[in-house]
């Protein structure tokens, strides 16, 4: 990768270089129950800081970060069940981040320009998060179908990760003066989604098909930033839709948050 800026009159490039592996395997246990495992890597690559923020010269060896790198392993099976009405599929994953690129402080920024200096991005942090997902679709008549889906995941930061933009700025009350995050909840990253649907089918008179569904929804508190103390609140929406069809055309009326549910979609955190 390179970086040109003319105004500033800089220049900079770095590159990258690793291999991504992916390792499956799979194992028929009957002939509608599969069994998995899988290994593979990830990557977010890297980029730059420039030369200057704020007030600050950033040092040589920040002005670029490097790349992101994860390994995620995951388990889980694949069934369908009681003659083909019952569709379950179940796994259980564990990702590893390793040098996370992560907002801080130029590491030279004195604590007198703390408060205006802005952050840029350093490889940081380690993380780990496991969880569970589960899905299922029921077809509990020639009509009516019924599915649901779970995801229950423990996304937390290593302990030996610090969040260096709370650099001078915690007082052991609100955020520890160590700006350590360890065992903090990533942000962005909810630990409980759920949804639920139901959905009837039927034929009305001279071949007009006629459905209606219902599903509902649900997310889990969402951390904001990596010290936890800002977050987004929980929230259930409920969405509804009819139609109505005929050989190749049909009809649809459909409702998001029906409820009238107000709710936060994203929120900025400015220290």
């Amino acid at each position: 990768k390179g970086i040109t800026d003319v105004v500033a009159n800089y220049v900079n490039s770095a590159e990258f270089t690793d291999t991504l592996p992916r390792f499956t395997v799979d194992y028929k246990l009957a002939d509608n129950v599969l069994l998995y495992a899988s290994a593979a890597k990830g990557l977010k690559a890297g980029g730059f800081n420039g030369a200057r923020a704020g007030l600050i010269d950033i040092p040589l060896d920040e002005q670029a970060f490097g790349p992101e790198s994860n390994w995620t392993y995951e388990v889980g099976a694949k069934s369908t069940l009681l003659g083909g009405r019952l569709v379950l599929n179940a796994a259980a994953f564990t990702v590893d981040w390793s040098d996370m690129q992560i907002q801080a402080l130029p590491s030279n920024t004195p604590a007198n320009l703390v408060a205006n200096t802005p952050v840029i991005f350093r490889n940081l942090g380690n993380a780990e998060s496991r969880g569970i997902e589960l899905q299922t679709l029921f077809a509990a008549t020639d009509r009516l179908t019924l599915d649901f889906s779970a995801s229950l995941i423990d996304p937390k930061f290593s302990d030996d990760t610090l969040s260096f933009r709370f650099n001078g700025r915690c007082d052991d009350v609100v955020c520890p003066r160590s700006t350590s995050v360890g065992g903090n909840t990533l942000p962005r990253t909810p630990k409980t989604q759920l949804a639920a649907g139901i959905e009837w089918n039927s034929t009305i008179g001279d071949g007009y098909e006629f459905f209606a569904r219902g599903d509902v929804t649900y997310q889990s508190e969402m951390q904001v930033e990596e010290m936890n103390i800002g977050q987004i609140e929980p929230r259930t929406l409920v969405n509804a839709r009819v139609g109505i069809g005929r050989g190749n055309w049909s009809a649809d009326l459909w409702g998001r948050n029906v409820l009238d549910e107000e709710y936060i979609a994203n929120s900025f955190f400015i220290i």
